[in-house]
């Protein structure tokens, strides 16, 4: 963040250097130490900006990359849910289709007792 007192100073300086020049006490020594001395205040000014900037874009990057991961795991949490939902399901289709297999075994028992006993 750019400090208080050089944007006050910018601005004093300015308006000083404003008001000589109206009243025609701006002299060219005086000029060129106030144009050196505002130039070295946005200097100043820029290179907070600079610092600031880039590491707005660096919290930014890593605002980002945070969030990626949590995307990531949670895609992954789905995915194993929907496996263990998918072998739960699989698992009774399979415990289901053993439950058909007893009750052909005792179709055919049954029938074939019922064979026996004509």
């Amino acid at each position: 963040m750019v400090s208080e007192s050089d944007q006050t100073s910018t601005g004093a300086l300015l308006s000083r250097a404003i008001f000589e020049v109206v009243t025609n006490n701006l002299t060219l020594q005086r000029l060129e130490s106030l144009i050196s001395t505002c130039c070295g205040l946005v200097r100043n000014i820029e290179e907070v900006a600079v610092v600031t900037a880039s590491s707005s874009s660096r919290s930014s990057k890593q605002q980002q990359q945070k969030t990626k991961k949590q995307k990531k795991k949670k895609k992954k949490k789905k995915k194993k849910k929907k496996k263990k939902k998918k072998k739960k399901k699989k698992k009774k289709n399979d415990d289901d289709d053993d439950d058909d297999d007893d009750d052909e075994k005792t179709v055919v028992h049954t029938s074939w007792i019922v064979t026996l006993s004509r």
